[in-house]
């Protein structure tokens, strides 16, 4: 916690340990499709699965996976 806190645009940090709450986990993941076919099947899969792409570079797509780890 004294970690997080710590962090520029972190306002608070409050422990959840003993209360009930929801957890979930998140990935960034940067790809780099070298063609405009492989581009296309990326976007494809992203929206088969929990994911979504969070943003779109020249040569690049950054991809948010977001699942949830269990109730608490």
């Amino acid at each position: 916690m004294k970690q997080v806190d710590k962090l520029v645009r972190v306002l608070q940090v409050t422990d959840l340990t003993g209360n009930p709450h929801l957890e979930r986990e998140m990935a960034l993941i940067k790809v780099r499709p070298s063609t405009a076919a492989s581009f296309q099947a990326v976007l494809s899969l992203v929206s088969q699965d929990a994911m979504r792409v969070a943003e779109v570079t020249e040569d690049a797509l950054i991809i948010e996976a977001t699942g949830r780890v269990g109730a608490h």
